[in-house]
């Protein structure tokens, strides 16, 4: 892939301690459900034995002001998502469009990390500026196919491409934790409005249950358990202050 020389947003928020303003006014926050599959439970917390769970894959449509985000972009081919056994299955593009949103009007995706699941997509939004950790583009050739990773590459040629580096806050009311654990790269978001804050966590835990008990990833799926630790314990104490959480995983958000 060619050598990106796109915009990285310097650090501006030190980690643990939210540097963003809310959002005056409302926010509307959608899960788009892409589809459903059977999972091995090991995969996605520390357990013995060949159990398998049922696993949501999930995007996320947030609108706040004027600003119309998509968090992950979710499973991008019909044949990915066959191949990972997933259920009625449908792009987070087509998701939207169920919901009478164009694609075309979303404004922002941020990656939470470079896998097929939830960058596979990002193409499908050409209006949007794609926001991803600096790490992340050198994992998408081998994650989500040559077509998405070139397609980064156009999106720098087009000045639609951010890259991050640490916690940051990108837009008014939205800052990315930089959390790694799960991906060298990988980061979480975090979106605050006078209504509350919202914490999207991408893959640093699985589901809703998980992210309440503080449950850390598998060895298997982590390429950095300590970090992966780290971040829980912060997301544990922005849930004691009132924050809700979400994953890509779960439809569902939780709270304490």
């Amino acid at each position: 892939m060619r050598r990106l020389s796109i915009l990285v947003l310097s650090c501006v928020s030190s980690a643990g301690a939210s540097g963003v303003s809310p959002v005056e006014g409302g926010i509307g926050i959608h899960a788009l459900h892409q589809g459903t599959s059977s999972y091995p439970k090991s995969s996605i917390v520390e357990h013995q034995g060949s159990e398998r769970v049922s696993l949501d894959w999930v995007c996320w449509y947030v609108e706040l002001g004027e600003h119309k985000l998509l968090l992950d972009a979710g499973i991008g081919a019909p044949a990915v998502a066959e191949r990972w056994g997933v259920e009625d299955w449908a792009s987070c593009a087509d998701r939207l469009r169920e919901r009478s949103v164009d694609p075309a009007a979303i404004t922002h995706v941020f990656i939470t990390h470079g896998h097929f699941d939830h960058a596979g997509g990002l193409l499908d939004f050409p209006n949007a500026t794609v926001v991803m950790n600096r790490s992340t583009p050198s994992m998408l050739a081998q994650t989500t196919g040559k077509g998405v990773s070139d397609g980064v590459g156009e999106l720098e040629e087009e000045g639609r491409l951010v890259l991050t580096e640490g916690d940051q806050v990108v837009l008014p009311g939205v800052e990315v934790i930089h959390s790694g654990g799960h991906t060298r790269g990988h980061q979480a978001i975090r979106v605050s409005s006078s209504q509350g804050v919202h914490i999207f966590v991408g893959d640093a835990c699985y589901t809703v249950d998980l992210c309440l008990a503080g449950s850390p990833l598998p060895t298997s799926v982590a390429v950095d358990t300590t970090k992966n630790r780290a971040f829980l314990e912060k997301l544990s104490a922005w849930l004691d202050e009132g924050a809700t959480v979400r994953t890509m995983h779960d439809v569902r958000s939780g709270s304490r």
